[in-house]
């Protein structure tokens, strides 16, 4: 995790095989749940990227909706989400190395 202007980011990188959420990611974002429940007065925000090839929004969709069910059962409850795009890229977009850029930033929004 790292401290920003936003508040305390924690990066999961290329988090979904497809449209399920990797196993690996499940256990990071159980124990962050579980933070997020213990701590109710900072704002979990999600800030989805995505990798140039990354052109179907419902799968889009499908993934960071997966991600906040995923959050909201193990106890998350003050959760918002910003689907960036493509915007904020880590590397240049070639495709040898796009998957880089997909990846999800969890802020615990400083109040």
């Amino acid at each position: 995790a790292a401290r920003d202007e936003r508040g305390v980011v924690t990066t999961l990188t290329d988090p979904f095989d497809e449209r399920a959420i990797r196993p690996k990611v499940k256990t990071k974002l159980t124990k962050l749940a579980r933070l997020a429940a213990s701590r109710p007065l900072f704002p979990l925000l999600l800030v989805v990227h995505h990798a140039t090839g990354d052109t179907d929004k419902t799968l889009r969709k499908q993934r960071a909706n997966a991600l906040i069910q995923w959050l909201k059962q193990h106890g998350a409850k003050n959760i918002e989400m910003v689907d960036v795009g493509q915007a904020l890229p880590r590397v240049a977009p070639a495709k040898s190395n796009a998957n880089k850029n997909r990846r999800v930033e969890l802020v615990f929004v400083a109040p």
